[in-house]
This record gives C-alpha cells, sequence and structure tokens, in this order.
C-alpha cells in the first residue's frame, strides 16, 4: 500500500543502526558497511545503491614533499586501492581512478590501468628523488581506523615514514581547505551532476577541494572544450572522458574507490529507488 506517513530521522548512528531496524523504530536504514552481511543474517533486505561519492586522497602540491613530482608519483603507485577499499568498507564498492563512478558520462574505463599498484616503481621513484632513507609524510584523517591505518603501512612499505594525524572533521575543511596547511588528507568527493562543475570544485585554481590552488594548462583547456561541446552533441562524452583523462594524469588528487549508499529495510518495505545522486522515495510502499 502506499505510505500515508513519512518520517525522516537524522542518520542512526553506526552502532545503534541495526538494532533500531530490529526494534521496529526504523522501517529503512542507513547502515555502515560492516553491518551489511550482519543485516541479511538477521533477514534484512540490503540494497548496495551506487552513488556519486568517490573516496580521494587530497594532496597539497605547493608542500615538502608533495612539490617533487617523483614524489607525488611515487605516492600515486604505492597505494592499494582494493586493500584500502576492503579496510575500509569490507569490499562494498568499486576500486576507482578518477572522480566519476562507473556509468557516468565522464567515466573513462581505460584509466584503471593509470598508476595502478607498483610497490617496486614507488621504491624507484624515492629513490631517484634522492630519498633513500625514506621521506616523512603525514596522513591526516578524521577517523582513525581502517583505511588511515593501511595507507600508512603500505607508504611505509615502499619508503616514506608516515604518520597520522586525527583532527574532527568540522575542523577539516578550515586546515585543508582554508589554511592550506596539510600535506594528504583522506576525503571523498560527492560528485556534481554537471561535470564541469565536478572538475571545477577538485581541479579549478580556486576550487574548494583543490588544497594547492593550482591547475595545468592542459587541464583548462580540456575543460574549455567541454564547456564548448553542447551537451546533445554526440562528441560529448568523448570531449569530457578527454578531460577526465587529462585530469588523472596530470592533477595530484589519489582517487580510490566509490562510495555506495548501504540502506537495510524490512521485508514490508518495497525496493527503493537506485539513485546515484539523491536518495528518493517514490513508489515505495510498505505492507
Amino acid at each position: 500500500m502506499a505510505v500515508e506517513r513519512f518520517e525522516a530521522f537524522p542518520k542512526p548512528d553506526e552502532t545503534t543502526a541495526l538494532a533500531a531496524l530490529q526494534s521496529g523504530r526504523l522501517n529503512v536504514a542507513q547502515i555502515p558497511f560492516s553491518q551489511v552481511e550482519a543485516a541479511r543474517e538477521a533477514g534484512f533486505t540490503v540494497q548496495l545503491i551506487p552513488s556519486m561519492v568517490v573516496r580521494v586522497l587530497d594532496v597539497n602540491t605547493s608542500m615538502k614533499p608533495f612539490d617533487d613530482p617523483a614524489v607525488l608519483k611515487a605516492l600515486k603507485y604505492a597505494v592499494d586501492r582494493q586493500a584500502l577499499l576492503d579496510s575500509e568498507q569490507f569490499g562494498h564498492g568499486e576500486v576507482d581512478h578518477q572522480p566519476f563512478p562507473p556509468g557516468y558520462t565522464g567515466f573513462d574505463p581505460s584509466l584503471g590501468a593509470v598508476y595502478r599498484h607498483d610497490p617496486e616503481r614507488a621504491r624507484a621513484l624515492l629513490r631517484e628523488a634522492g630519498y633513500h632513507d625514506g621521506v616523512q609524510v603525514t596522513i591526516t584523517t578524521a577517523q582513525p581506523q581502517g583505511a588511515p591505518e593501511q595507507l600508512q603501512a603500505q607508504l611505509n612499505r615502499v619508503g616514506f615514514r608516515a604518520r597520522i594525524e586525527v583532527i574532527p572533521e568540522a575542523r577539516a575543511s578550515q586546515v585543508v581547505y582554508v589554511q592550506h596547511s596539510r600535506t594528504l588528507y583522506i576525503d571523498q568527493f560527492a560528485g556534481r551532476e554537471s561535470p564541469v562543475q565536478a572538475m571545477q570544485v577538485l581541479f579549478g585554481a580556486e576550487g574548494l577541494m583543490n588544497p594547492s590552488r593550482r591547475t595545468t594548462p592542459e587541464l583548462d583547456a580540456a575543460v574549455a572544450a567541454v564547456r564548448r561541446t553542447p551537451l546533445e552533441s554526440p562528441r560529448y562524452p568523448e570531449v569530457l572522458r578527454a578531460a577526465t583523462a587529462v585530469a588523472v594524469r596530470t592533477m595530484p588528487n589519489v582517487f580510490l574507490y566509490t562510495v555506495p549508499r548501504a540502506l537495510a529495510r524490512t521485508s514490508s518495505v518495497s525496493a527503493i529507488p537506485s539513485l546515484p545522486v539523491v536518495q528518493r522515495f517514490e513508489g515505495v510502499t510498505a505492507g
């Protein structure tokens, strides 16, 4: 039957989301990836709904050591995306080397081979840069466990000397994107429906999520080409994918994996629409 009363609550705490479903207080809840299997075993249906969110390492190339292109390349080859995905999201999501998720117009399937995990090449790049005894870096994050620890281990294996700095999430935007005082920050990018807007936010010289406040002439030209191409043009996807490829190859961001929404629901609730941008509930029924 159609839902007569729809009540929305703030996202439940990770430790109480499943309990709220079991008690009947909620019919649908967004649950942490760590509880997906437990929710299924408890008899709930779990939908992993693709989103526009991509996990990313924001790198400030105006600060040492990432002002050295060889060190930046070493970072990109040192990262094992699948291991990070397994550590933080229990394998739920997809490894992604670019700002757009699979299925999006700007997604370039060929970019999976760019900066693929290659620890030997990362070690060689650090040696070529003169760091024979390692180089110190700080991983700034709002969460102490999971991916930060895994990333720290990956970097240390190739010759970095990585430490973890944990700061409150509310403070991160100030120190990373306003003060530009951190070199490496674990973040996520919630994509935009407009790919040009997404690229401006991530890569523009004044982009909110560009801590270096630097871009490249090559990328500026590629984005300008996207702007000039009408959306209805058959060439639009090709031009947009070309800009995506330039961004991945020339900008410092290290994209990691997609972040789907894990929604658990009781058996009385029908399937929830799989919408990547904003979650909607039109057409959902409850028995």
